[in-house]
Order: structure tokens, then sequence, then C-alpha cells
């Protein structure tokens, strides 16, 4: 079984990426401000480069698409979130209202 924390980071970035992908549903022309943030990080040197150039193919690709990478379930998606350029997206009120619901069901399934 994962460790509860690493568990509840991934939980949570999950739930956050399903929150922005219903943002970019409703207002796709955000995939622009995300594109624009690839786009500068990499003219820098970042660690985490193969992400970023991953990033930079998928916010290429039709809306769909992206949203399907945004909510997908799998060790590469989970790696990908983890450089995600949506930070910033979702309001710090309803961040914090997903971090709690997660953090309850998350301990809740461990019972």
């Amino acid at each position: 079984m994962e460790p509860l924390p690493i568990r509840l980071a991934r939980m949570r970035s999950l739930a956050l990426h399903r929150r922005v992908a219903e943002r970019l549903r409703e207002e796709p022309e955000l995939v622009a401000v995300a594109s624009r943030r690839v786009a500068g990080w990499l003219q820098g040197d970042q660690p985490s480069r193969p992400y970023l150039e991953r990033w930079r193919s998928v916010l290429e690709r039709p809306l769909e698409d992206l949203l399907a990478v945004l909510v997908e379930e799998s060790e590469a998606a989970d790696e990908l979130r983890a450089a995600s350029p949506f930070a910033g997206l979702v309001d710090p009120r309803e961040r914090w209202a997903i971090w709690a619901r997660t953090r309850e069901a998350v301990v809740s399934e461990r019972r």
C-alpha cells in the first residue's frame, strides 16, 4: 500500500487537475496562458525540462486530448502533473476545499 503522504499528494494533484479540466471546458482560452508559461520556463535551465517538453506537446493537441491527460490516472500523468503549468488556475479557497475533501477521502479509505 502506498504511504499516506504520497497517496494524499497524488490524489490532491489529481483532484485539482480535475477542477482545472472543468475550468478549461468553461474557458478554453486559458490553455494559451499555460502554453505561454511553459514557453517561458523552457527558455531557462529547468531540471523538469522533459516534463515541460511533454506539456508543450500536450498543450498543442485538441482540447479533449489535453483534458484526458489532466485527469488520467497513471504514474506518467502523476509525474507530469507535478510540473503543471496550471498553478494558480484554481482559486485559493476552492483549492483548500479540494485539499480538505481529498484528505478526508484518502484517510477514510484507510479505515
